[in-house]
C-alpha cells in the first residue's frame, strides 16, 4: 500500500496486529470473525476505525454492508 499519511500506516498497523492476535488469517477466517458483534466493536477501537471503515472492511470479504457516510448520518440525526 502507498500511504502518504503516517496515522493511516498505523492504523493499517493496527487491525493487522488485531486480526493476527485473534488468529483471522484468511479472508474466509475474517468474514466468520465478524460474524460477531464484540469482533466488530473491538475493530472500531482502532484509532481511525469508524462504522464506514468496519463496513467497509466487511465488503471487502463478501459481506453485506453499508457504509455509511458519517456526514449522511449527521443528516439524519438533524432531521
Amino acid at each position: 500500500m502507498n500511504f502518504n499519511d503516517s496515522q493511516k500506516v498505523a492504523t493499517a498497523h493496527a487491525i493487522t496486529d488485531l486480526l493476527a492476535a485473534n488468529g483471522v488469517t484468511t479472508r474466509d477466517d475474517l468474514h466468520a470473525w465478524l460474524d460477531h458483534q464484540a469482533h466488530r466493536a473491538a475493530l472500531r477501537t482502532v484509532k481511525g476505525v469508524g462504522p464506514k471503515s468496519s463496513g467497509y472492511i466487511g465488503n471487502l470479504v463478501g459481506r453485506s454492508q453499508v457504509a455509511v457516510d458519517v456526514h449522511l448520518r449527521a443528516f439524519a440525526r438533524s432531521v
